[in-house]
């Protein structure tokens, strides 16, 4: 039996059609765009970094990229920063007193892409509140640290001098985190009388 040309070219036509949509629709699904506020994590293949390290993922900080069917997993990092409020009640002074302290602190992942990677080992799947959790804890043993290097007065009158100490002194901690501080603003502090020892 005879086929018609017209029907053959209409078959013919009709399977491109559906191999253009199937490659579109595959093409959506992994092709990926990457807003300001995000960091893709593509794992799963091998990666060297700038420092020969040769890790088990690649990090995507903007732009377009695809990600490869059955090789590799896509996660999407929220990269918003995240803003602290830190009290820390009774805080110890260098001349042994006390002061209520407070402070604001606005911490971003890293650019930096050496940085940037120990927030991918840290934190990848973890919970916003897992790094914010971290971030505090570590800003607020900083400030105690910094308090016990200032008189109460200090902290009071000087607060551009406290926050300057405080982001100096916490940066190479937050950096292990994969974290830079944005912004800090110590609060006033109140102090609290002399420390009394125990008889």
């Amino acid at each position: 039996m005879e086929q018609n040309p017209l029907v053959m070219v209409g078959i013919a036509a009709g399977v491109m059609v559906l191999g253009l949509v199937a490659l579109a629709i595959m093409v959506r699904r992994l092709l990926y765009v990457v807003a300001p506020s995000q960091i893709l994590v593509l794992s799963g293949r091998p990666h060297r970094l700038a420092d020969g390290r040769v890790v088990g993922y690649r990090v995507v900080t903007g732009g377009r990229v695809i990600r490869l069917p059955f090789l590799e997993r896509a996660d999407v990092i929220d990269a918003t920063v995240l803003t602290l409020a830190i009290r820390i009640p009774g805080a110890f002074t260098r001349e042994g007193g006390r002061a209520d302290l407070e402070a604001a602190a606005s911490v971003a992942i890293s650019r930096d892409a050496m940085v940037l990677t120990n927030y991918v080992e840290r934190f990848l799947g973890r919970a916003r509140e897992d790094v914010a959790r971290v971030a505090r804890e570590t800003l607020e043993g900083t400030l105690r640290a910094v308090a016990a290097q200032l008189t109460a007065d200090e902290l009071e009158s000087d607060r551009v001098k406290a926050s300057a100490v405080v982001r100096e002194e916490a940066s190479p901690g937050l950096a292990k985190l994969g974290l830079e501080l944005v912004a800090l603003d110590v609060g006033r502090a109140a102090p609290a009388g002399p420390t009394r020892v125990p008889q």
